[in-house]
């Protein structure tokens, strides 16, 4: 293992010990800082939490966890759904008008004025189209009229999902870059591109919601799926920043079919995680959760040898399977030597979801096989009596686990 993929070990470790640490001193200070009322009320819920992981078994134990992060998302998605719902349109207009713009802007660095001339007339017509829509007084127009409009009212509608144009643009031009200044870029384009992709998923989940009966707005599969294809291009190019340090030598797949096909199968990954999460709580057993965890890892694995099969596939560096296995496994894609580059990681975005919900599982393990044993001893039976102190003991130790495995890849691995 090169020397560099060692200290790229470490930082993602150390990373992983401070953002635990930090965590920690979160759940120490919100615990000290809020109101009465509100300390008694986060204390009663964290403490029904700790109380289950100390009566439930350990091979049980992932069911509830699992059922908690579900909750969760659950949750968070409603809550995205009830912003989206109450905006008014008027706070949309500035991205209307400001996106065109900078997919204008983008057509003439890469190409030259006459595409990008024809590109803004489109996309102008598309604005106005939706503005045309908007107004209230548009069905009192007399028929000859809205027949002249039409071409308009038909853009307005296509124009809804030709702002992904402006997305593709800009990841090209972002793709081109260095990998450092590219990431620099997509972490300013983001909030652009992530809001346009979310609200053209979110419009279709509406309209499928609406379509089929058996949808409900309520399901959040549309929201989580638009918010991971939304981070993939970002996560996708942090992925090959990340693998250019671990090896400078090797070669980048940084273009925009590698982009599209991690976008691709991040969205699906995602998907299928949490439709077999839920599938996973709502036929309780004790053999479903590690029935769901294996194929689940399995899935997985396939979409991220897939995404990098189909990122590479009819160009100059196509891999066979192979190679993508090799890389799939940490290995050279000649299988000679260990090698955590820039594929090895971009290839691995598809396992994020999977590795969400094993560390809330890890959580609650060490929670209950190390952190509640000590408690019980220390306070004589009265360990959940500070469950914002129980939680943030379990991120320091693993914060403190976290140094350990960096002191170890720097005596046996640097």
């Amino acid at each position: 293992m090169e020397s560099q993929t060692a200290r790229v070990l470490q930082v993602v470790f150390g990373s992983l010990g401070a953002i635990s640490a930090l965590a920690g001193a979160s759940f120490q200070l919100a615990s000290s800082s809020q109101s009465l009322r509100g300390r008694s009320r986060t204390k009663a819920t964290y403490a029904r939490r700790w109380e289950a992981i100390r009566d439930t078994g350990l091979l049980s134990l992932p069911q509830t966890a699992i059922g908690w992060l579900l909750d969760g998302t659950s949750r968070f998605t409603s809550f995205i759904t009830g912003i989206v719902r109450r905006l008014p349109g008027c706070l949309f207009m500035p991205y209307l008008l400001g996106v065109p713009i900078l997919g204008i802007i983008g057509l003439w660095i890469q190409t030259d004025w006459r595409w990008a001339s024809a590109f803004g007339g489109f996309l102008f017509l598309t604005v106005a189209g939706l503005i045309l829509v908007e107004q209230e007084r548009i069905r009192e127009l007399p028929r000859v009229v809205l027949v002249f409009l039409s071409p308009l009212i038909l853009l307005s509608w296509v124009g809804r999902f030709t702002w992904l144009a402006t997305v593709v643009i800009w990841l090209r031009i972002v793709l081109s870059l260095e990998t450092g200044h590219a990431l620099i870029l997509m972490l300013g384009l983001f909030p652009v591109y992530a809001t346009f992709l979310s609200y053209c998923l979110f419009m279709c989940g509406l309209v499928i919601a609406d379509v089929h009966e058996r949808l409900s707005t309520k399901d959040e599969s549309v929201i989580l799926v638009g918010i991971a294809v939304s981070a993939s291009p970002l996560v996708t190019v942090l992925a090959l920043t990340i693998g250019k340090a671990a090896a400078p030598s090797a070669w980048i797949p940084q273009n925009l079919q590698m982009c599209l096909s991690n976008l691709a199968f991040d969205g699906l990954t995602v998907l299928v995680t949490f439709r077999l999460l839920r599938w996973a709580v709502e036929v309780p057993s004790r053999v479903s959760i590690p029935i769901v965890v294996v194929l689940d890892a399995t899935l997985a694995s396939l979409f991220a040898c897939a995404s990098l099969w189909a990122g590479l596939a009819g160009t100059e560096h196509a891999l066979g399977a192979k190679e993508v296995a090799f890389a799939l496994l940490g290995r050279s894609t000649d299988g000679v030597s260990w090698e955590l580059g820039p594929i090895f990681w971009a290839m691995h975005t598809t396992l994020i979801p999977t590795l969400l919900y094993l560390s809330v599982i890890g959580f609650c393990w060490i929670g209950k096989t190390l952190v509640l044993p000590i408690a019980s001893i220390l306070r004589k039976g009265r360990e959940v009596e500070s469950p914002h102190g129980l939680t943030a003991a379990t991120f320091y130790l693993i914060a403190a686990i976290s140094g350990v495995l960096v002191w170890a890849i720097q005596c046996f691995l640097v």
